[in-house]
């Protein structure tokens, strides 16, 4: 074989590896939030027992409402730089990736706008929860805004949703970033 195609089964046999452990982690931490759930009691025990619920299937298949990708979402923000030693910088368009999970869940009715709400401030709210709203900034970013790969502005109800969390939080951390068009 050639020395490219060896780097490349190299290259490709490492991700398969880390994915592997990723989704040993997610089992994991799905029975360790079961455990926790025990000790709980109303909606702190209901929210656990969803991460746990999240987490058997995830990431090995993929999110199939706004609730399971938001955890996966969290669960990436915190493990990754655990793992790799360094820090996710930016989250992304957060409002481009949760927006067809939300949409489906309206039109199905399984899921309103409060409870979104009510899931994301959660999420937003993760890096002023862990460390205090005294710390100095872990840097990381959330982008909404913009425009599509069309040239379309990209303005949603996760972006009208993550708007409110930022106001109702006044958070440190992860910085809003507004792009405009």
């Amino acid at each position: 074989r050639k020395k490219a195609d060896r780097s490349k089964d190299t290259f490709y046999a490492a991700m398969e590896s880390g994915l592997k452990a990723y989704i040993r982690l997610a089992t994991r931490f799905s029975i360790l939030a079961e455990e926790r759930a025990q000790q709980c009691t109303g909606e702190d025990r209901a929210r656990l027992l969803t991460i746990s619920d999240v987490m058997k299937r995830m990431p090995a298949q993929p999110a199939e409402n706004f609730v399971e990708a938001l955890t996966v979402l969290a669960f990436m923000y915190y493990t990754v730089p655990a793992l790799d030693g360094g820090n996710v910088s930016v989250l992304g368009h957060v409002d481009r990736l949760l927006a067809p999970y939300l949409q489906k869940d309206i039109e199905q009715q399984t899921l309103t706008y409060q409870q979104a709400f009510d899931y994301l401030w959660r999420f937003i709210y993760l890096p002023d929860a862990r460390w205090g709203k005294n710390h100095m900034g872990t840097n990381c970013t959330i982008t909404i805004g913009g425009c599509d790969q069309d040239g379309v502005p990209v303005f949603n109800d996760v972006t009208k949703l993550i708007i409110a969390a930022y106001r109702k939080l006044r958070c440190i951390d992860p910085k809003l970033n507004i792009r405009l068009s």
